[in-house]
C-alpha cells in the first residue's frame, strides 16, 4: 500500500492515457510541436478548435500543452521518489520523438529578452469584457501596447477573442478616476487620522518592549549582586569561588552589553516616530500624488492599483479604439473609513 501511495499523480495521468483518443492526442502535441515547428499556443488553439478537451474536459492552455511534453510518463517511465525510472507500461511515444521535442525545447528555452516589456500595472484588474476573465499584457509593439484576454493569450481564439484594450488609455484613464475619488473624499485627514491611531498604537508596543528590556537590566544587576555575596556565603554549600563568580559575571555582562543595544535601537525609532511631522508629509503625499506615482517603481505601481481596485470593466466594442471603461469597482468607500477611523 505504502508503494502505491507514491504513485505520482503524472503516473496516473499515463494510465488514463491508455485509451487511444488521448494517447492520439499526446501523440498530436509531440508531432505538431517537433515536426511542424507548431508553438504552445498554436498547438492548444488547434485542440480547442476541433474541440477536443483535456482529460479534465476544460480547454487547452499553453500550460497544459508544455505539461504533456515535458511528461517522461509517455516513454514508459514513472515517477518514484521525485525520480524517473523505467516502468511497466508501455510507451505512447518513441524514444526518437521524445528527444526531438526536448531538443527543441531547450532551445527555445534560450529566448532572448523582450526589448520593451513594459509595465502592465492593471493586469487581472481589467475584466474580458466577452468572456470575464482577467486581462492581461498583450503581444505588443513598442508603439502600440495593449490589455488582452488572458483565455484567447492563453488557448487561442476559439476560447475567446482577444478584446485589446488600449494601454496607454486604461492606465491614464483608471488613475485620473483615482485621482478624482481621492480628492472628493478629503483624504488628506482621513488618512492623517488613520496614522496617528496607528503609529499610537505602535509607540504603546515600544514603550512595552523599553520598560521589558530596562526591567531585564535591573534583574542582570540583581543576578550579579546575587552572585557575589556567594563568594562570601559562610555557608560552604552556597559558598562559590571567585574564578566562578568572574565567569558568570561576564556571561550576565554580556547579555547587558546586547540588552542596552536593542534599548538604544529603540529609544531611537521612537524619537523618529515622535519628531515626524504626519499631517505635512501626508498632504504633500495626497497633492503632489502624481509626481509621487511616477518615481515609484513598476511593481510599487501594480501594488498600488492592485491595493484600490478590485475590478475594472470595459465595454464590448468592435475595435480597441471602440472599447472604453464603463465602471471601476474599489475595494473601499468613503464610509468604510470613515467608519474605520470612527471605530479606532
Amino acid at each position: 500500500m505504502a508503494k502505491l501511495c507514491k504513485i505520482s499523480c503524472a503516473t496516473m495521468h499515463f494510465f488514463l492515457a491508455k485509451y487511444t483518443s488521448e494517447a492520439a492526442v499526446v501523440e498530436y502535441i509531440f508531432k505538431r510541436y517537433s515536426y511542424d515547428a507548431w508553438g504552445y499556443k498554436k498547438i492548444a488553439s488547434e485542440l480547442n478548435l476541433q474541440g477536443i478537451k483535456t482529460k479534465h474536459n476544460k480547454e487547452w492552455t499553453i500550460t497544459a500543452v508544455k505539461t504533456i511534453l515535458e511528461n517522461r510518463i509517455y516513454i514508459g517511465e514513472i515517477k518514484w521518489s521525485n525520480e524517473y525510472r523505467k516502468g511497466k507500461h508501455k510507451s505512447i511515444i518513441s524514444q526518437e520523438l521524445w528527444d526531438k521535442a526536448q531538443e527543441l525545447r531547450k532551445e527555445k528555452s534560450y529566448t532572448p529578452e523582450k526589448i520593451h516589456p513594459g509595465s502592465y500595472p492593471l493586469s487581472g484588474l481589467i475584466k474580458c469584457p466577452q468572456c470575464g476573465s482577467p486581462m492581461v499584457q498583450g503581444n505588443s509593439s513598442q508603439k502600440y501596447k495593449y490589455y488582452q484576454c488572458n483565455r484567447n493569450k492563453s488557448s487561442g481564439k476559439s476560447a475567446c477573442s482577444s478584446n485589446l484594450v488600449s494601454k496607454e488609455y486604461a492606465e491614464e484613464y483608471v488613475f485620473n478616476q483615482i485621482l478624482s475619488v481621492f480628492n472628493g473624499m478629503e483624504l488628506s485627514s482621513i488618512l492623517f487620522q488613520l496614522t496617528i491611531t496607528n503609529l499610537d498604537s505602535v509607540l504603546v508596543s515600544l514603550d512595552d518592549e523599553i520598560r521589558a528590556l530596562n526591567k531585564s537590566l535591573k534583574l542582570a544587576d540583581k543576578r550579579i549582586t546575587d552572585l557575589y555575596n556567594l563568594t562570601h556565603s559562610k555557608d560552604p554549600n552556597k559558598k562559590i569561588s571567585e574564578e566562578t563568580f568572574i565567569l558568570l559575571t561576564n556571561e550576565i555582562e554580556l547579555e547587558k552589553v546586547n540588552t542596552n543595544q536593542k534599548l538604544l535601537d529603540l529609544e531611537e525609532r521612537v524619537a523618529v516616530k515622535n519628531s515626524l511631522n504626519l499631517e505635512r508629509n501626508i498632504d504633500f503625499t495626497i497633492n503632489n500624488f502624481t509626481l509621487f506615482y511616477d518615481i515609484i517603481s513598476n511593481n510599487d505601481k501594480k501594488a498600488l492599483f492592485h491595493s484600490i481596485i478590485k475590478e475594472v470593466h470595459v465595454t464590448l466594442g468592435t475595435s480597441p479604439k471602440g472599447r472604453k471603461i464603463k465602471e471601476i469597482i474599489y475595494k473601499f468607500n468613503e464610509e468604510d473609513i470613515k467608519n474605520s477611523v470612527a471605530a479606532s
